[in-house]
């Protein structure tokens, strides 16, 4: 017989922070002087995480500066699908 846990008891959702709120928040709590532990605590997350995302901060600013309108997500759809199909029909024409 198992010890601990039960089974009917419901997991812990996962908690998903946008690129976002992880600078709008959670890194700049650091500038503010905050430490690690406060701000796991403060998101409810495990420590290691905050020291994983304080070691990306570069990363994750870098992504975050890297922002598309609208109009340019749907551009860059567009082109993306209608050269997936070039290729396609390309890739079935020599086929033969």
């Amino acid at each position: 017989m198992r010890i601990g846990k039960s089974s009917c008891e419901p997991k812990q959702k996962r908690k998903i922070m946008t690129v976002n709120e992880k600078l709008d928040n959670l890194l700049d709590m650091f500038k503010a002087g905050h430490n690690y532990t406060y701000v796991a605590l403060h998101y409810r997350l495990n420590e290691s995480t905050v020291h994983c995302m304080k070691k990306d901060e570069l990363k994750i600013r870098n992504t975050a500066s890297i922002s598309f309108s609208k109009d340019t997500k749907r551009v860059m759809t567009s082109l993306w699908t209608s050269d997936y199909w070039e290729k396609k029909v390309m890739a079935l024409l020599n086929k033969d």
